[in-house]
């Protein structure tokens, strides 16, 4: 049968198997290696940023130029935190970052409940998740030229 242990690092429920309980022979399931608190949180600082430049945008009448100026605020926030925290991150830094973009988007949805927003901000949204995996790929490549 098989046994919960609690992961050291993260505190994260991990299942251990069992030779005898599993099809193949030494199966292991491995535990959870993404680091879902630091995926939100660069999520939620993030979005923050985007709703400190749009917000006074749109209260002082320029709602037109936060459809412009947002999309790619999207992308370089996005990667700049990414970036910046994502440094604490021990492995599949680009998958960390498209979870970082899915999350804050996740986050405006909620935000926004799920009204119809126009073309630039479901750009924006995309473009989120296009900063986060940016972010996380030029993370990976500069932790592997300096480890060579």
């Amino acid at each position: 049968m098989g046994e919960t242990k609690r992961s050291i690092e993260r505190n994260i429920p991990v299942i251990v198997r069992d030779q005898q309980e599993s099809a193949r022979p030494g199966l292991r399931w491995k535990r959870m290696s993404i680091q879902w608190g630091r995926v939100l949180l660069i999520a939620f600082l993030m979005e923050l940023v985007l709703l400190a430049i749009a917000i006074p945008l749109n209260l002082s009448g320029k709602s037109r130029v936060a459809l412009y100026v947002v999309p790619p605020m999207a992308l370089i926030a996005t990667f700049a935190f990414t970036m910046w925290l994502g440094r604490g991150i021990a492995s599949k830094l680009a998958l960390h970052g498209v979870l970082v973009g899915i999350a804050g988007t996740l986050m405006y949805v909620g935000l926004t409940r799920g009204s119809p927003e126009p073309w630039q901000y479901v750009l924006a949204n995309a473009l989120k998740v296009v900063g986060g995996a940016a972010g996380g790929i030029v993370l990976a490549r500069r932790r592997h030229a300096a480890t060579n």
